[in-house]
């Protein structure tokens, strides 16, 4: 990773309140897709898309519950430009996800891995500090046999107020 992406990643983290919000996007999958698709993990997901004020490129704040999970995790990344392709990615090796607005405006999110963490405990549960990450991480991406499959979320836009974390 270069210095610059190092640097912009921690502009875009630090400093979210110089980022002007262009759309939140969601979606919940029910108990009956759920079961449908047992090597789904995500049960809710949400993705705050920013950019900043001075110009600089997108990124994307997401929030996810699992599906066996209570807590929420969420995900920072920080986005550039790739043949054309945008590709955004988490700090510290964390995976790559690939959005894309489509044709009604629903945001899709493609990836392989893609890595969340939280530092909210279990209850009873006690955290220690972790490194590069938050204590507990967990990747978004479907538990596929393959294990390299890309699993596809595709979002619905979202009132703003829904991504008012």
């Amino acid at each position: 990773m270069t210095m610059f992406r190092l640097i912009l990643a921690g502009l875009v983290l630090a400093s979210p309140a110089g980022a002007e919000v262009l759309g939140c996007f969601g979606r919940s999958y029910a108990p009956e897709h759920l079961a449908a698709n047992p090597g789904q993990q995500i049960r809710e997901i949400r993705a705050k898309r920013h950019v900043e004020q001075s110009g600089g490129p997108e990124f994307y704040d997401l929030r996810v519950h699992f599906r066996d999970d209570p807590r929420e995790f969420s995900a920072a990344t920080y986005c550039e430009d790739e043949g054309g392709r945008q590709i955004c990615m988490v700090e510290c090796d964390g995976g790559v996800v690939f959005p894309s607005i489509d044709g009604d405006g629903r945001l899709q999110l493609r990836t392989s891995y893609l890595r969340a963490e939280t530092a909210q405990p279990l209850p009873g549960q006690k955290l220690e500090e972790g490194g590069c990450a938050e204590p507990v991480t967990r990747s978004i991406a479907d538990r596929t046999p393959l294990g390299d499959t890309a699993t596809v979320f595709l979002l619905q836009p979202r009132e703003l107020a829904e991504c008012d974390w």
